[in-house]
């Protein structure tokens, strides 16, 4: 298919420049200014009030200064009225409403926020945050989220496939013989401390029954043979109700005979 040529040429329009009235060609019929220097005086010059220098104005300018050097010569001159920042209280020099960017922010917020907020997790202010935010931080929003939404709650418990109990403290899980030791101790265990169960029942984490070891390897395997014997006393004991360990001796003899 063959097309006409002429149908997408484009005639030379003669226009008069709207600030100059020089006459030239164009082929767009909007344009007004002959050249870019005419269409930027377009809205007329001004003297700057710091440089005395004539300049074109712009539309987004107040036609006050030339460039932003002599704004701020002008302003560090002239805009030297002492004020009180609402903030800090400090006395400062300037045309702003507070003495600097961070006050600034500040400022924002208490105007914004009529009584004080605090975080829903620690009870920490927020008067320097955005209205409408609960929390102070991501930690605290994410332990909130935690307690709100997890199916376990602090003081939950639960077994390791090798028998230790975890339990839940603080929205983490701890090990329990490592934190009764450490509620015990009153300070919290080293990396190479461990914490032995003198019976070798890893789920029995009575404080009676744990030991504080220092080392840098990992725990023996076992138990000691009086620790067994101590245990197995204090269990029958209780389970038959007894008070004196000779008895209680006497007892588990007749236990280990019988079943032999």
């Amino acid at each position: 298919m063959r097309y006409n040529t002429n149908m997408f040429t484009q005639k030379s329009i003669e226009k008069s420049c709207a600030i100059c009235d020089k006459a030239f060609t164009t082929i767009n019929y909007r344009q007004k200014y002959c050249s870019p220097e005419c269409k930027l005086n377009r809205l007329g010059t001004s003297a700057c009030k710091q440089c005395g220098k004539d300049f074109p104005i712009k539309s987004n300018t107040t036609g006050e200064l030339c460039s932003s050097e002599c704004w701020y010569e002008f302003y560090k001159e002239h805009g030297k009225e002492s004020k009180i920042c609402p903030v800090c209280e400090k006395t400062y020099h300037g045309n702003t409403l507070t003495c600097g960017a961070e006050c600034g922010y500040k400022y924002v917020r208490m105007r914004n926020r009529e009584k004080d907020v605090k975080c829903l997790a620690c009870e920490k202010s927020l008067l320097d945050k955005k209205p409408g935010t609960k929390y102070c931080s991501r930690s605290c929003s994410s332990k909130s989220y935690q307690i709100k939404y997890s199916k376990y709650q602090n003081g939950d418990k639960k077994t390791h496939p090798q028998g230790y109990i975890y339990l839940k403290v603080d929205s983490k899980w701890r090990l329990e013989h490592r934190y009764m030791i450490e509620q015990s101790l009153g300070r919290p265990l080293h990396k190479e401390e461990r914490v032995h169960h003198k019976n070798g029942i890893r789920s029995d984490n009575r404080i009676e029954n744990l030991e504080l070891w220092a080392i840098h390897t990992k725990d023996p395997p076992g138990s000691r043979v009086s620790d067994i014997k101590e245990d197995l006393l204090h269990r029958i004991m209780i389970e038959f109700d007894l008070f004196d360990e000779e008895e209680a001796l006497e007892k588990l003899q007749n236990i280990i005979f019988k079943d032999n």
